[in-house]
């Protein structure tokens, strides 16, 4: 892998790590899989947990979270670049439920809640403010995008 893919992997851990803390709990690795795509339950969820926990922390480190990620990246691959810009809009355009080309936080959350993630409002406002590059307060279609390749 490149440097920047290395950091695209990193900026992605930190994307789900909510609490900031350096490691993922099973709830922000629920997050991460329905954020990547997966519409896994609670039970499968909590298998992949204890499977990515190798030290059996109760935690996954970020090098433990490389594997899965990893994983992603490469069933992304997979797709062509048009399939994955499609798949991209689909998504935005579903987040983007007024259809004013921009994502509130408010729309995040209710879209997560639909997808069967309820966050709190405080992890919401982090996300939005991790994806939000520009500091308006919306997330925008390049926004997104960015956040989710």
């Amino acid at each position: 892998l490149s440097n920047e893919e290395l950091q695209g992997i990193k900026d992605m851990f930190r994307l789900f790590d909510t609490d900031n803390n350096d490691t993922m709990d099973e709830f922000e690795l629920r997050v991460a899989m329905r954020g990547l795509g997966y519409g896994t339950s609670s039970e499968q969820a909590h298998r992949l947990f204890m499977a990515l926990d190798k030290d059996h922390s109760g935690c996954i480190e970020s090098s433990e979270a490389k594997h899965l990620i990893l994983g992603s990246l490469g069933a992304l691959d997979e797709l062509s670049p048009r399939e994955l810009g499609q798949r991209i809009k689909q998504a935005f355009v579903a987040f983007d439920s007024d259809g004013s080309g921009s994502i509130t936080a408010d729309e995040l959350s209710s879209a997560l809640l639909k997808l069967g993630l309820e966050l709190s409002e405080l992890e919401v406002q982090e996300i939005t403010m991790q994806a939000d590059t520009d500091g308006d307060g919306i997330i925008r279609y390049d926004e997104f995008e960015d956040m989710v390749k």
